[in-house]
């Protein structure tokens, strides 16, 4: 099965599943481990690790009225699905889920009017929650507001650090206003092997060997790989000229070092270890500085220090 059709057999069981149409939570794991192995980093895993790690930056499950829409939308019956939606949204205007799943179906088919009016009524009554602010800077971006999509996403990464979604809206605004991200994956290239943590088999060997310098299990409390990583840092910095050197391409020490020095470093470091072992610790850290992670979105990525809230 391609990578793409695994994806979108996990995204419609999960769907399934979430409107109470039936589906097998087991198979979906099974599907979902499937796709990790293959793409660790596809928006579809990390939309679902971010669920099951951060599930308070989602909405509540949707309610059994909405069964019908994601029944027609399975069977592609959009227009139909829309027409439901659309009842249900005048007989439910004070449900979010609804105006969510509306502005779904706009979007959908093409109206990015409709659908940014129903994400921005969903935003009023759920509040700016990651998955409403990304739809709703989609549709942002569609209109050629280039610099409030930056924002509604940075607002999104901020809550929700590991949203798919959120990911590659980021790329889509940073793109659209010319600015080339920092080609440094997010997050960090690792895949489980047994009980150890190694480089993704896709890197190049000078990039996998840079970033053995640091991998580290996450930690208690503190950002993982923290110290190892500075260590690998002062490493770095003192034999630039020697075979330790990171691979030309993807750049990882020289672009931890810039980090380290704009007090990024902490932020990234969370985002890429965020695990169950330590999501308790990073809710509190990230409750008392919020302003830490936003400033990674703001400025990390696109290398561009001092350009607050613009891509």
């Amino acid at each position: 099965m391609y990578v793409s059709e695994l994806a979108i057999e996990v995204e419609r069981q999960r769907f399934r599943l979430a409107h109470r149409l039936g589906g097998d939570p087991q198979r979906l794991d099974e599907q979902l481990v499937r796709l990790a192995r293959t793409v660790p980093f596809h928006p579809v895993v990390l939309n679902e690790r971010a669920r099951r790690l951060l599930p308070e930056t989602w909405p509540e499950p949707p309610p059994l009225e909405l069964a019908p829409v994601a029944q027609a939308l399975l069977a592609g019956q959009v227009d139909d699905a829309y027409r439901t939606a659309s009842e249900l949204a005048s007989e439910r205007r004070g449900d979010g889920q609804v105006q969510m799943a509306l502005g779904d179906l706009q979007l959908l088919r093409g109206d990015a009017g409709g659908a940014e009016t129903s994400f921005r009524r969903g935003m009023e009554l759920l509040g700016p929650l990651p998955c409403l602010m990304v739809r709703y800077g989609r549709c942002r971006l569609l209109h050629g507001a280039t610099k409030e999509a930056w924002k509604l996403v940075v607002g999104a990464l901020t809550q929700c650090p590991i949203y798919g979604s959120g990911h590659a809206l980021y790329a889509d605004v940073a793109a659209a206003a010319g600015r080339a991200l920092i080609p440094v994956p997010l997050p960090l290239p690792l895949v489980q092997d047994g009980d150890r943590v190694v480089p993704h088999p896709d890197l190049t060997a000078p990039a996998a060997a840079a970033w053995a310098r640091y991998v580290a299990h996450p930690g208690q409390g503190t950002p993982p790989g923290l110290l190892r990583a500075r260590a690998a840092l002062d490493l770095w910095t003192s034999s630039r000229e020697t075979e330790e050197r990171a691979d030309a391409e993807v750049q990882v020490l020289p672009t931890l070092a810039a980090w380290q020095q704009a007090g990024l470093l902490r932020s990234y470091l969370w985002i890429v270890g965020l695990s169950s072992d330590n999501v308790a610790d990073f809710r509190s850290w990230i409750v008392e500085r919020p302003h830490q992670m936003r400033a990674f979105w703001e400025l990390g990525p696109t290398g561009q220090a001092g350009r607050h809230d613009r891509p």
